[in-house]
């Protein structure tokens, strides 16, 4: 049996429950992966690989892969965006 523990964090390091949680999950005796999902969550991602009793660590990049299903439009502008991403902005056709 395999527990999967979803990770606690604030992009920057993982919350104590989260540690608690896999504390807790070492008793059952079987495989741990901690799910680490968020943009930008590189540095959660390795703390989690270092904890003790973890075998695997899984990133969810989510919001890019959100992102990605709808890339901004360089001509309107449309599309889904990070926020603060600025948009280099194409001039449209010339009648």
């Amino acid at each position: 049996m395999t527990v999967l523990v979803i990770a606690d964090h604030d992009n920057e390091k993982l919350k104590d429950s989260t540690l608690n949680t896999v504390t807790a999950a070492t008793k059952f005796n079987s495989e741990i992966h901690v799910l680490v999902a968020g943009y930008n969550c590189a540095l959660v991602a390795n703390a989690a690989a270092k904890i003790n009793g973890v075998d695997k660590e899984l990133v969810s990049k989510t919001a890019a892969d959100i992102k990605n299903l709808k890339p901004v439009e360089p001509y309107k502008g449309k599309g889904i965006k990070e926020r603060g991403q600025f948009v280099l902005r194409k001039e449209g056709k010339k009648k």
